[in-house]
C-alpha cells in the first residue's frame, strides 16, 4: 500500500509523464499467473488515475477502433 501512496504523489508530480512506465509495468503483469503480479498491476492503475490529463489517460487505455 505504501507504493501505491508513492506512486500516487509521483503521478501528481509529474502527470502524464508517468503513464508509459506505469502502462509498460501493469501490461506485463496484468496476465501473469501470479496473483500478487496481477494485484500490483491493478494498484499501480489505480494510484496513477488522478495524476494524468484525463484525456492522455484515455488515449492509452482505451484504444481506438479504425
Amino acid at each position: 500500500m505504501s507504493s501505491s501512496c508513492c506512486l500516487q504523489k509521483i503521478s501528481f508530480l509529474i502527470g502524464s509523464a508517468v503513464m508509459p512506465l506505469v502502462v509498460t509495468f501493469v501490461q506485463t503483469k496484468i496476465l501473469s499467473p501470479d496473483w500478487k503480479e496481477r494485484y500490483a498491476a491493478l494498484i499501480a492503475l489505480g494510484a496513477i488515475t488522478e495524476g494524468p490529463e484525463k484525456t492522455k489517460f484515455s488515449e492509452i487505455l482505451v484504444p481506438s477502433i479504425a
